[in-house]
């Protein structure tokens, strides 16, 4: 079994990501988006309000993407709440 770490997404990972999400897209009934998504949209996501929102990677040893989540405060849920986002690897 191979050991996965978890760390803040990078620039460099923005297409695995996307290609992770797209194949959730693809297989319908797990998540609300139903457009496909670029790398460039996913770093212009994680560049749009650095200061209010984290964005973390699971990856496996050789860089691999399993998995992703992000999380910011949202402007219309309540004080202490937020919007997060989870995206595992099909599989």
């Amino acid at each position: 079994m191979s050991e996965i770490t978890v760390r803040r997404a990078l620039p460099i990972d923005t297409r695995q990501m996307a290609e992770l999400l797209n194949a959730i897209i693809e297989k319908g009934g797990t998540t609300a988006m139903e457009r496909p998504v670029t790398g460039p949209d996913i770093a212009e996501w994680m560049g749009s309000a650095p200061e209010r929102s984290a964005w973390h990677v699971a990856v496996d040893e050789s860089g691999a993407v399993l998995g992703f989540q992000w999380i910011e405060p949202s402007d219309y849920l309540p004080e202490h709440a937020a919007e997060i986002a989870s995206f595992v690897q099909i599989g």
